[in-house]
Formats: structure tokens, C-alpha cells, sequence
């Protein structure tokens, strides 16, 4: 899944192209500053998650506001008890 979001960024639409412009040193260099440096979507849902929880004065985790794709979906009820429970801390 890396190798697809690095070709974004590079805007490179051929993954296949991609790898093979790359070494696997380079492409290990290009994993390990991601994980120091975080790009991409996945890293503005968290810039975005951080600041809605501080918005809850510290009563939720910046997680609980992180989009959780392929999970189950939830019915119209459990949103509710979830909502219920996140205002009741104010």
C-alpha cells in the first residue's frame, strides 16, 4: 500500500513504472522518512483528528475521530449512542 501512495505524491500514475525506476535501497529510504515524516492523506485525517479533539478539551483521543475504512458499517442508532456519549462529557 506504500508503494501506491509514494506514487501519488511522485505523481506517478503506473505503479508498476514506479518500482522498477526505484532500488529497493531507495524505496526502504523512501518507507523509512514516511514513517518519520508521514505524507498524504492518512496524515492530514490526523492533523484534522488532532485538532477536533483538542476542540473536546481532552475528553477524546484524536483515534476517535479517525476514519476506520472497512469496517462494519454502523446503523443510524449506534451513531446515536456514540454522539449521545461524546456530548454527554460536556
Amino acid at each position: 500500500m506504500f508503494a501506491y501512495r509514494l506514487a501519488l505524491m511522485m505523481g506517478e500514475p503506473n505503479i508498476d513504472r514506479l518500482l522498477r525506476s526505484l532500488t529497493a535501497k531507495q524505496l526502504a529510504e523512501w518507507y523509512a522518512y514516511y514513517r518519520l515524516c508521514p505524507f498524504g492523506q492518512d496524515h492530514s485525517d490526523y492533523l484534522a483528528a488532532q485538532a477536533a479533539a483538542i476542540q473536546c478539551d481532552g475528553q477524546v483521543k484524536p483515534e476517535d475521530f479517525l476514519p476506520s475504512f472497512g469496517a462494519a458499517e454502523q446503523t443510524a442508532d449506534e451513531m446515536r449512542s456514540i454522539l449521545d456519549n461524546v456530548l454527554s462529557r460536556f
